[in-house]
């Protein structure tokens, strides 16, 4: 199955109104579901946790948002008008690893480490073949959510031109503008998480911004809901990667040709801050993924980078490209960005058996 592209253009509400009733059915199912997952992973971790007592917590969220990125909550309000949910469901909708971090949080409990998630990289454009910067991930995620991937091409009236990939309901996870800005994330899980701003809001806000800076003053200036990474690249070939617990933030700046994230704190000042320890797949995930662009270094591409997030030489969620049925998560997408062509490559599921689909800005 191919990534759907849908266009969303006008104001921030307009746009979020478009979005929310083209995709009104399936908004409601991923709210409900998502829902549904919070509590289960809460239980897992040993917190006896009411759907109520959730969306409480993600109605109290609704205030920080707005007051964070005014013209980014108002085309969330859109996107739930649209859709007919309520507004804590479509919290609960876009910002499930935050606040199931926040859930746990409240109680004390120290959860249980995630079988996998997200594997990032971006290459240097001395590194590419077409000496332009690429940077891109593995959207690992609960297998349900694979039917909800979908990308938009969005026209703000004010702002820049984006172009991104997502879930239904949801603000962009993974995407680029005009302005030449790119921005990704992978999961990570401090021991900090609180009421504060969830990680889709800031990576919508980072790409309604004009300049690289700006875009990373819009992750290290917000009052995060919970910790995550999240890797910045412009056209201009600069590359920024930026780990975050709720309260804290350390700016890595890649050296050399390439540089991989996984799903665990590389900074030793934030090490401290990891609510768990380093799960077998994170580790293994992050040694492979190192190994492969040290292999491919200089002949990086499009293609190349699919086949690189296609590798599958490991055992179950120790695996970059995860389809083990086996395994509690999923490849639910692979993208590859250009900021300087302006345009995306994507999988609807794991690349290792769907094909990528090109997109463009213009």
């Amino acid at each position: 199955m191919d990534i759907q592209c849908v266009e969303l253009s006008g104001s921030p509400r307009e746009m979020g109104r478009q979005h929310g009733e083209q995709f009104a059915e399936p908004i409601e199912q991923f709210a409900r579901l998502r829902l549904e997952k919070c509590v289960a992973d809460a239980a897992e971790s040993g917190v006896t946790v009411t759907p109520e007592r959730v969306l409480d917590l993600c109605r109290s969220l609704l205030s920080v948002h707005e007051q964070y990125a005014p013209l980014v909550y108002e085309e969330f309000c859109g996107i739930a008008e649209g859709a007919g949910v309520s507004l804590p469901a479509l919290m609960m909708c876009n910002g499930l690893t935050d606040i199931r971090d926040a859930v746990v949080a409240q109680c004390g409990t120290s959860h249980r480490a995630d079988a996998g998630e997200c594997s990032a990289w971006m290459v240097a454009p001395e590194a590419t073949a077409d000496g332009h910067v690429l940077a891109g991930q593995t959207w690992d995620m609960h297998r349900s959510a694979e039917q909800y991937v979908v990308a938009f091409r969005r026209r703000p009236s004010d702002g820049p031109p984006t172009l991104g990939v997502t879930t239904v309901g949801c603000l962009c996870l993974v995407g680029i503008n005009e302005a030449g800005v790119a921005v990704g994330n992978n999961n990570l899980k401090p021991d900090d998480a609180g009421v504060g701003v969830m990680y889709l809001a800031m990576i919508t806000h980072a790409l309604a911004q004009t300049s690289l800076a700006a875009a990373v003053n819009a992750v290290t200036l917000a009052p995060r809901c919970s910790g995550h990474n999240y890797y910045l690249a412009h056209a201009d070939g600069t590359m920024v990667n930026i780990e975050t617990t709720a309260k804290q933030f350390k700016i890595i700046d890649p050296a050399g040709g390439f540089y991989a994230h996984t799903n665990h704190y590389l900074v030793p000042a934030l090490q401290a801050r990891q609510k768990d320890e380093p799960s077998e797949s994170t580790l293994w995930r992050l040694n492979r993924l190192e190994a492969l662009l040290y292999e491919h270094a200089g002949r990086f591409d499009p293609p190349t980078m699919m086949q690189i997030m296609s590798d599958r030489s490991g055992q179950g969620d120790c695996n970059i490209c995860r389809t083990d049925p086996n395994d509690d998560g999923a490849t639910c997408a692979s993208i590859v960005m250009s900021p300087a062509t302006g345009q995306i490559w994507a999988t609807h599921g794991p690349p290792n058996c769907n094909r990528p689909v090109e997109f463009s800005l213009g």
